[in-house]
């Protein structure tokens, strides 16, 4: 079983059969809660820090599962969120708030090349670094960027 397998991608309740195969800003933070609940009967006492505990949730691979196993299951879901509040949940976490000095150096990226207002007063500043921010991820959808494809930017692309 290969490192990138599907079976130790996805997480899973020790308890039921839920696996979950993470797809970022597409609500891992709610199923993840949910798994840690429903396999300790408590919720975890900080929920949108849930991820800091990865390490002690299952693997479906820990059971014995396979990628050929997993795609036998009878069930399958996945959460799809509305892409106007996911946007604005990668721009808030990711470009406006605290997420821009943990995570990939998008901020600096759009502050140094493409116009964004470093300390955005007003509603019509945010307004212009959502713009500057569609532009960017429209072009880096495309391969066009200055930084690489990365599941938390993409958008759900559709391709005809």
């Amino acid at each position: 079983m290969t490192m990138n397998s599907l079976a130790k991608r996805l997480f899973s309740s020790r308890l039921y059969p839920v696996h979950f195969l993470v797809i970022p800003k597409s609500g891992c933070t709610f199923v993840k809660n949910l798994i840690w609940t429903l396999d300790t009967g408590q919720p975890y006492e900080h929920p949108k820090r849930i991820h800091r505990q990865d390490a002690k949730f299952a693997r479906a691979s820990e059971m014995g599962l396979q990628d050929a196993d997993i795609a036998k299951l009878d069930f399958a879901f996945t959460a799809i969120r509305n892409p106007l509040d996911r946007f604005f949940s990668l721009y808030l976490d990711k470009v406006a708030g605290q997420g821009r000095k943990r995570f990939i150096p998008l901020y600096q990226t759009l502050v140094d090349g493409h116009g964004l207002k470093p300390d955005p007063k007003s509603q019509d500043d945010h307004t212009y670094n959502c713009e500057v921010l569609i532009d960017w991820l429209e072009a880096n959808i495309g391969g066009a960027t200055e930084l690489p494809l990365n599941p938390h930017l993409s958008l759900i692309h559709i391709s005809e």
